[in-house]
């Protein structure tokens, strides 16, 4: 029986199905390239973000003890750079040397953080409160009238230098934000029936 020819779409030479080899293969090599690079990008992301909250959070938190208490500032170099320390307004200006706190509730919220996997700066937006701050005057035991401390949604630019990231630069965005109302509903604004 003689062998017919194969026209049009069926017909199979040694070139289309070369061409279709190879198209297959970089098609294959370009998604694993990309699926991977995905996979290393998050990665990355993920473990600069985890270091750059420790060390904002750790960082805010023992500045506004440094503030409240007049604590040396020694212990701040490990999470901002000399600049941030010398240009910080708040730190410097020291507004509770003359009392003695004895208690205060800090909260801190992470409102944002943004970086990029290759990247050596990051931002990270924190809303600090005070909302108690009790205390006395210096040398008496009689509770004082305490300046007020100001509530801020900071700006926090970060750097990494020598493979750790420290607190660059801080950024007041807004002073006392209103305050957000939570989720669960509240039974003791309901009417009396």
């Amino acid at each position: 029986m003689p062998q017919q020819k194969k026209s049009g779409l069926f017909r199979r030479d040694k070139y289309t199905v070369a061409k279709r080899s190879v198209w297959y293969v970089l098609r294959t090599a370009f998604l694993v390239t990309l699926i991977g690079s995905l996979i290393v990008g998050v990665t990355l992301a993920s473990a600069h973000i985890g270091s750059i909250y420790i060390i904002a959070n750790e960082g805010m938190t023992l500045r506004a003890k440094c503030i409240i208490n007049n604590e040396p500032t020694d212990d701040l170099e490990e999470y901002f750079t000399l600049d941030c320390l010398n240009n910080d307004g708040l730190l410097n200006a020291r507004p509770y040397k003359n009392h003695t706190v004895t208690y205060f509730d800090y909260r801190l919220s992470v409102e944002g953080i943004f970086v990029l996997p290759w990247s050596n700066t990051a931002t990270i937006d924190m809303l600090e409160r005070v909302p108690v701050l009790n205390g006395t005057a210096e040398g008496t035991t009689v509770t004082a009238e305490l300046p007020d401390w100001t509530d801020e949604l900071y700006r926090l630019h970060m750097k990494k230098d020598s493979g750790r990231w420290y607190i660059a630069y801080i950024e007041v965005l807004e002073e006392n934000p209103p305050e957000t109302p939570y989720a669960t509903p509240d039974m003791s604004l309901l009417p009396d029936e």
